[in-house]
C-alpha cells in the first residue's frame, strides 16, 4: 500500500485499525492491456504524439514478449478500516 496514503489519512485526523491487501490476476488481451494503460490518469496528461509513442512501445514489447493471451496481470485490493480521532 502507497506509504504516502498513510500520510494523508494521519494529516486528516485518521487512524488506521487494521489493513490487508488481497491479491487477484485479471486477463487482458494485448489489445486490452494497452487500452488500460491509455485510460491511466498521468497517461492522458502527455502530449498526443507522445502518449502514440507510447502506445506503439508498449504494443510492440507485448508482441515481443508475450505471444500467448490472455495476459494474467497480477493486482492487488487493498482494505483499510479507520477511525477519526477526536480532539
Amino acid at each position: 500500500m502507497p506509504a504516502e496514503w498513510f500520510d494523508e489519512w494521519d494529516e486528516a485526523g485518521y487512524e488506521v485499525v487494521n489493513e490487508w491487501q488481497i491479491p487477484y490476476i485479471v486477463s487482458f488481451t494485448r489489445e486490452g492491456w494497452c487500452g488500460r494503460v491509455r485510460a491511466l490518469s498521468f497517461v492522458l496528461t502527455l502530449e498526443p504524439v507522445v502518449r502514440s509513442e507510447l502506445d506503439g512501445k508498449l504494443a510492440e514489447m507485448l508482441r515481443q514478449e508475450f505471444q500467448e493471451e490472455p495476459l494474467s496481470i497480477p493486482h492487488l485490493c487493498y482494505g483499510v478500516v479507520m477511525k477519526k480521532r477526536w480532539p
